[in-house]
């Protein structure tokens, strides 16, 4: 029987210990999601990223070879079309920021459920980004905020 949907390849990226055996399970339970390859450490992940062609790259943020966000810009770089999505234990009012700057499309606690990581996936597979509820809210409420440098300009400024 042919598949008629073809699975969007998803790249494991973490640094000195392996990902939890269940978020690689957790993917390749998917009808529409398979986990091409896992890479431990900084060094080789271009390399595995040319190699296995992934849709997208689930980055442990703890990466210790190197800056993770410049991990990030270096491979949005280098591979436009791939999109990237940041994995960390570290506190998201901090780094999610940092992580879409860096080029990645999304941040998502370790602490999440299996479900909110499978949508932080698709929705970044889809094209879109992918935040927190709350992480949304804080940064909508800071662009909005009076007198903030970010606000938008309106059509009198």
């Amino acid at each position: 029987m042919e598949q008629s949907l073809s699975k969007r390849r998803i790249l494991l990226v973490e640094h000195e210990r392996s990902l939890p055996p269940e978020i690689r399970g957790l993917i390749n339970d998917q009808p529409d999601l398979t986990c091409c390859s896992q890479v431990l450490g900084g060094l080789s992940i271009p390399a595995a990223v040319a190699l296995e062609m992934p849709d997208l790259v689930l980055l442990g943020l703890s990466l210790n070879n190197g800056d993770a966000f410049e991990l990030a810009n270096s491979l949005r770089l280098e591979f436009p079309d791939l999109q990237v999505l940041v994995w960390s234990e570290g506190d998201e009012t901090l780094y999610a920021e940092q992580a879409l700057r860096a080029g990645a499309r999304g941040y998502i606690m370790r602490e999440e459920t299996a479900e909110e990581m499978l949508t932080a996936i698709r929705t970044i597979l889809s094209g879109k980004i992918y935040l927190s509820h709350a992480m949304s809210v804080m940064l909508v409420q800071r662009v909005l905020k009076p007198g903030s440098s970010r606000a938008p300009k309106t059509a009198q400024d």
